[in-house]
This record gives C-alpha cells, sequence and structure tokens, in this order.
C-alpha cells in the first residue's frame, strides 16, 4: 500500500467549510439623503473604492439588492436588502414593509435633523407590532455615536416604544474611505441577522 503522505496531510488539514445561515431580509429605511442608495450601491458594486462622481439620485420608490454568501461571525449569510425612499410621500409606505419574516430594519439618520428622529419615533410602534422578531440597527452619518446615543436617549422619552437598536456610525459620505464603512456596515449587519443561530 502506498501513500502520499503531502496530499494526505492536505487533505486532513484543510478549513472546515463555514456553514451558510441561510437567507436573511434587512430593511433599510431614513430620509432622503443619509446614504442608503450609496450603502445599496457599494454593496452592488462590491470591486469600487469609491462612490460614482456623479450624486447618487434619490431613491423614489424601493431597491433591492441579494448579496449572496456574506461572511459573518458563525458561517455566511445571504442578505435580502430593501431600500425605501425617505422622502415625505414615502414615508407614509414604510410600515407596509414590516413583515414577521424581516430580520432588521437598519434606519440610516443624520441625528444633527431632528425630523430624522421624529420619523424613527413613529415608524416604532409599527415595527415592535408588525415585526416583532426584527432587529432595529440605527446608523449615524455626519455625527459620531455619543451624540447619536444623547439623541436617541431624548427620542425614548417621547416614544418609549422604541426598541433596543444597535448604534453605528458611516462615513458613505466621505470621498475616501467609503467603501470600508460599506463593508464594515456590511459585515455588521450580517453579524446582527445570525445572532443566535
Amino acid at each position: 500500500m502506498v501513500c502520499c503522505v503531502w496530499p494526505c496531510r492536505a487533505w486532513m488539514t484543510r478549513e472546515p467549510r463555514r456553514a451558510l445561515m441561510g437567507t436573511r431580509q434587512v430593511l433599510l429605511l431614513g430620509l432622503d439623503g443619509v446614504g442608503k442608495s450609496a450603502f445599496l450601491w457599494l454593496c452592488e458594486n462590491p470591486n469600487s473604492q469609491r462612490l460614482p462622481a456623479e450624486r447618487l439620485v434619490p431613491t423614489m420608490g424601493v431597491q433591492k439588492l441579494t448579496r449572496a454568501e456574506v461572511p459573518c461571525k458563525q458561517g455566511f449569510v445571504n442578505l435580502d436588502l430593501t431600500e425605501i425612499g425617505g422622502n415625505t410621500r414615502l414615508r407614509e409606505y414604510w410600515h407596509h414593509y414590516l413583515r414577521p419574516s424581516l430580520s432588521l430594519v437598519v434606519f440610516f439618520v443624520d441625528s444633527r435633523v431632528e425630523d430624522a428622529l421624529d420619523a424613527l419615533g413613529r415608524l416604532a410602534g409599527s415595527l415592535r407590532r408588525m415585526a416583532p422578531g426584527a432587529s432595529l440597527a440605527i446608523v449615524s452619518v455626519k455625527s459620531n455615536v455619543e451624540v447619536l446615543t444623547v439623541s436617541i436617549a431624548a427620542l425614548r422619552t417621547k416614544y418609549p416604544e422604541l426598541p433596543k437598536a444597535r448604534l453605528a456610525t458611516s462615513g458613505l459620505h466621505l470621498e475616501d474611505g467609503a467603501r470600508a464603512h460599506a463593508n464594515a456596515l456590511l459585515q455588521e449587519i450580517a453579524d446582527i441577522v445570525t445572532e443566535g443561530g
């Protein structure tokens, strides 16, 4: 009997394939101009290091994108990302996209804009009722987590039904570094939706 030591050793020491954790639905919300479309564009164009030179047009409806096999702490996960425009008319329809199958709502906010926080507060009751299993992540653009934490604490006094949320910041508005911020946010989303299996 002949043994080929090197191929056998290579086969025995290879890393096992990480598990695919299924598909999770993620809803991206926020007022116009806070980075939802920029994030989705960077997810759709993973080889681009920065946003396109021409300004992205605000979403006037719904955009959908599926990212397959996004790495997470537990393996890989497929993400169905749905962005809904943030203008006043479209905000009336946000609650129609809240459903029990939703894993996460990512709310992009410029915490310096009071209307943005009120829009989040008004959505809070619907989120608890219509998507009770969904987590909430609040992504602050153009301000740091400390400013966002203070703003959210004040918002909780006005809207006590606001669920506990994961807070993050985003540099998607930056000319350089948008790719790194998009990758970090995508990783954070993948980790949140796969917590607990």
